[in-house]
C-alpha cells in the first residue's frame, strides 16, 4: 500500500470515500459542488489531498494550510480523514511530513466520536493534545 498525493484520476474514488464518511456522521448531505472543490484542491498549493493506493483508492486525507491569526501560527488542518483499508496511520505520517516541509507550526486533526479508541491513543502517543470538542447544530 502506498500513500501519495491525489491526482484528477482519483476524484471518483475520493467522492465515494467522502460519501461513506458522511454516512457515519450526522452531516448526510454532501456539497453539490464537492467534485469541483476536490478538483480545485488538487491544484491549490495551500491544500493537501492524500490517498492510500493498493491498486484502488481506499483512503483519503484532505487538509488545508492556513494561518491561524489567534495563535499567529501556520496550521495544516485536516478537513476529512477516512480509510477503509487501515491506511489512516500511514496517511497521518505523510500529512505530518508535509506539515514539516511547508513550515507549519501545528497539525490539527479531528475524529468522530465513534472513531475507534486506538486512533485517540495513537494521536496522544504522537504528542497531539485534545484542545476542544466540536458540536454541530443542523438548521
Amino acid at each position: 500500500m502506498s500513500v501519495r498525493r491525489s491526482t484528477l484520476g482519483d476524484i471518483d474514488s475520493i467522492l465515494e470515500l467522502l460519501t461513506e464518511f458522511a454516512d457515519k456522521t450526522p452531516m448526510k448531505k454532501l456539497s453539490v459542488g464537492l467534485r469541483g472543490y476536490v478538483e480545485r484542491a488538487l491544484g491549490n498549493e495551500n491544500m493537501v489531498v492524500l490517498v492510500s493506493d493498493t491498486g484502488t483508492v481506499n483512503g483519503v486525507l484532505i487538509g488545508s494550510i492556513t494561518v491561524n491569526p489567534i495563535y499567529d501560527t501556520i496550521w495544516l488542518q485536516e478537513l476529512a480523514w477516512y480509510a477503509r483499508d487501515n491506511s489512516g496511520v500511514r496517511m497521518l505520517f505523510e500529512f505530518e511530513r508535509i506539515a514539516h516541509a511547508v513550515g507549519a507550526d501545528v497539525v490539527y486533526m479531528a475524529t468522530l466520536p465513534s472513531t475507534d479508541s486506538r486512533v485517540h491513543e495513537l494521536l496522544t502517543r504522537r504528542g497531539y493534545l485534545q484542545i476542544e470538542r466540536g458540536y454541530v447544530l443542523q438548521l
